[in-house]
């Protein structure tokens, strides 16, 4: 057996710190520096240091407090674990540029099989078929949109297949002036299609996902 010893300071502290960063722009590559620095701080554990030097908030001593991935990834994106489908950030500044990231995981046993992220724009109950899945979607223009422009300039790589894990990563860099309208929320669900049956079916349907958009 080997010994050791207490490792502190910044020299601990960020691999620590950047192992948390690279989680995060896992999920969307996309995120400014701003951005991640946000979930960050949102993340941190405050008044875990030494009493009467960790004050609440920031200080000089512990910063924001210390990083921690799971409530951090938990901001970013909302998500648990286990999902099939995870949107993030879960709110969007149209103005600013962001760019919505999905991030499709069927598994493995459903690697080189065909996906489709569908979307909604719309509160309210409503349905979109696919097969013998009946997606919790309203069907809309947006809907239309996530059919009739996948791939394209704003829904990009929407479409297409799984890896070898099962997993795919689509983007939506939404324009200043629509579709859809600022200060709505987006819902998106994906499907993915056995294309070795004739015809292609539906053999499965991911959890629904919603992202804010604002100006």
């Amino acid at each position: 057996m080997g010994s050791g010893g207490l490792f502190t300071g910044t020299s601990a502290a960020a691999p620590v710190a950047a192992g948390v960063v690279g989680l995060i722009k896992s999920l969307n590559p996309h995120l400014s520096s701003d951005q991640v620095h946000a979930f960050l701080v949102a993340g941190a554990e405050d008044q875990v240091g030494d009493y009467g030097f960790d004050v609440p908030g920031w200080d000089p001593y512990y910063g924001h407090g210390r990083v921690n991935a799971r409530r951090s990834l938990e901001v970013l994106c909302g998500c648990q674990g286990g999902e099939s489908l995870i949107a993030s950030p879960q709110s969007v500044s149209v103005s600013a540029g962001d760019v919505v990231a999905l991030r499709v995981d069927a598994g493995r046993e459903h690697a080189g099989q065909n996906y489709w992220i569908l979307g909604s724009a719309s509160e309210g109950v409503g349905v979109v078929k696919i097969g013998s899945f009946a997606l919790p979607l309203v069907p809309d223009e947006y809907t239309r949109f996530t059919v009739s422009d996948a791939n394209g300039p704003v829904l990009m790589n929407t479409h297409g297949i799984l890896d070898a894990a099962g997993q795919a990563m689509a983007f939506i860099a939404l324009p200043k002036d629509g579709p859809p309208p600022a200060s709505t929320v987006l819902k998106h669900a994906a499907v993915v299609f056995d294309g070795r049956a004739t015809p292609a079916h539906a053999v499965l349907a991911t959890n629904v996902t919603a992202t804010l958009i604002q100006q």
